[in-house]
This record gives structure tokens, sequence and C-alpha cells, in this order.
């Protein structure tokens, strides 16, 4: 009797949605790696899927788009307008890159921009990055990277008005949103601690259980939840912000870190719509990718438009989980995407 395989990741919303296209569409689908690749059949084609990544691009491209610093370099060189990101191999490796291994070039690149983000050079969802300040910030954020074998991706800190995601296939936007962060909102008289405590609390299941907690803890620490990714000093904690004032609880944009997506809409305003798409597509062409999310974001002070990444998984995960429309409209991304794919494969031979 052949036994059956456990599926870790069956309850993901992009395996669900994998399984209804097929199912909808007749193709045959097989799951492998415990959920985390696909093999689709349909009449003499053949096709798979391996994490967010669809046969549509070649692995070459995929590789590149897969390294931030190699894509930033490629983007850069192509003329498109990026946010240039520089790569460092661990010590044990460096010499295949001709770099000596210290934090020298790192250090120079931190006196150079101030403030610089060290983060995994092939790390997604904003996890293993790190913004530094001084030297010894900079050390203890690349011992940790280097230490775990990972590949720095180096680049200069911007502070960023807006990040809008850009799903494209064959040349064509199909989606944009924007990624909005939590914030809490001054009143002029709390302070920022109890403005996040009161946002933390509006999201708790049982909010009394958690003011009653709250009032109990002499060091008033901020319950865990959402809102406290953000890391304020003991003082900026104290400070009361103006009213009205907007303050950010992450200066990360990732749906994954809290972000919520705003979709935007051609019909609403088809000047900005065929600005990032031109954009975002230009990216993809220049990195030889026909399906891939492009990060653009919009620098706060110069208002300017730069590719901060090109994502060839395309996951949409967490922006599917945010409504019932959003769950359909991923999922006919995914499946124009499955249906190209199988377009895109090989035919099976018998024999």
């Amino acid at each position: 009797m052949k036994e059956k395989k456990t599926v870790l990741n069956e309850k993901s919303r992009f395996y669900r949605m994998i399984t209804e296209i097929c199912a909808e569409e007749g193709i045959s689908l097989e799951s492998a790696a415990y959920g985390w690749a696909f093999r689709m059949r349909k009449g003499e084609r053949s096709g798979f899927l391996y994490g967010y990544r669809f046969g549509l691009n070649s692995a070459a491209a995929a590789d590149i788009c897969n390294s931030k610093s190699t894509a930033s370099e490629l983007l850069l060189g192509s003329g498109i307008p990026a946010v240039p990101h520089f790569g460092f191999l661990p010590p044990a490796t460096a010499r295949f890159a001709g770099q000596d291994g210290s934090l020298t070039e790192l250090e120079e690149l931190r006196r150079r921009y101030g403030i610089l983000i060290l983060k995994n050079d092939t790390g997604t969802g904003g996890t293993e990055v790190f913004p530094v300040v001084t030297e010894e910030e900079l050390s203890q954020a690349a011992e940790k990277l280097f230490s775990a074998g990972k590949t720095i991706a180096a680049s200069p800190y911007v502070s960023i008005a807006r990040e809008i995601r850009v799903v494209i296939l064959d040349g064509e936007a199909k989606l944009m949103f924007s990624k909005q962060r939590e914030s809490v909102t001054g009143d002029g008289h709390s302070t920022l601690e109890e403005l996040i405590f009161e946002q933390v609390v509006k999201n708790q299941t049982d909010p009394k259980t958690e003011k009653e907690k709250y009032a109990d803890t002499k060091e008033k620490k901020l319950p865990a939840g959402p809102f406290t990714d953000a890391e304020f000093h003991e003082w900026e904690l104290t400070e009361v912000p103006p009213e009205g004032t907007v303050v950010y609880l992450n200066w990360k944009h990732n749906l994954g870190q809290g972000a919520v997506p705003e979709v935007l809409e051609r019909e609403k305003d088809p000047g900005e719509w065929d600005a990032l798409e031109a954009l975002a597509v230009r990216a993809a062409k220049a990195l030889g990718i026909r399906f891939a999310s492009v990060d653009v974001i919009e620098e706060e002070a110069a208002g300017d438009k730069k590719v901060l990444e090109v994502n060839c998984g395309v996951m949409l995960e967490h922006f599917s989980g945010c409504s019932g429309e959003y769950y359909q409209r991923a999922k006919e991304i995914y499946r124009e995407a499955v249906k190209k794919s199988l377009e895109n494969s090989f035919v099976i031979s018998e024999g």
C-alpha cells in the first residue's frame, strides 16, 4: 500500500489556490517536497512549480533575481533607476570575489552613506535585515549574517514614502498595491507607548484582560503583538506626539511584517499606473524575467521612483489573506501563470 505523504504546506493559501486552479482547469496535479513542489500534467504537457516559482523564467534569470546585489548591479548597468546593493561574501569565500574578508569595505560604505542596511542577499519577507549607524552595529550585524554563512547585500538607507509591489506577467502589470505600514496618530496628550498599547488592545481578542495585565505590570511593558516590531528607544516611548502626527511602528514595508496592502487601480490614476508599469516592465525585461513581482519605492524627499528588488518567486500569500476579493485576484493571476507554464513546458514522450 502506498504510504500517504505529509504535506506541510497544505494550509497555505498558495497551495489551496494551485489545487483549486488545477481542478477547475482539468490539470492533473502531484505534490512533492511536503507541498512546496508540484508537477502539473495536461494532455501531452507536463510542467513544474517550486515554491512560488513558475516555469516561465530561466534558471539563470531566477538566480540573478534571487541575489539582490547581482540584480541591482545589472539594473543600474541597464540605466534603470534602482536602489544600489553591494554584495559581500562570507570571509571563508570572500577571496573568490576579490575581497579580503574584512569589514573594511563595508565600513567605507557606512561612512559614505551614514546609515547602511545589511541584509541576507537572498533573503525574503523582511527577515535578517539590519539598519546600522555605528561601526559596532555594523560589526554585530555582519557577524550575525556571516556566521550563518549568508552573503551580505549592503544598501544605503532610503527614507521611503511608499513602497509599491507590481506583479508583471509577460510585459504587463497584472496587479499593483502599496504597502501601508502600521502606525499610530498622536492626540496631543498620550505618550507614544500609550498610543501603541491602545493599538495593540484593539487587536486583542480579550482587550479587558490585556488592560488589566498592563495595569498590573509595574514596568508597563508593551504586550506582545503585531504593533511592537518597531524598536523605539525608552525616551521615545515617553514622548507625546503632537495631535495629528503619524508615527510609523515599523520601518519595514513587508506585508509579513505587519503592513497592509492598498490596491492601485488604473482607472483611478492612469498616469501613475502607466509610470509604475513602465518602470517595472523595464526592470523585468532587463533581467530576462517573464513572471515577477517588482518592488518600487518612492523616496520621501525627492519623490523619485526606484526599483528596490525584483522577485521571481511571486508570493501573494499575505495579500490573498486580506479579503475574499484579494484571494480571487491572486488566484486569477496564478491561473494565467499556470496555463502559460504548461504551454511553455515540455511534451511528455512515452517509451
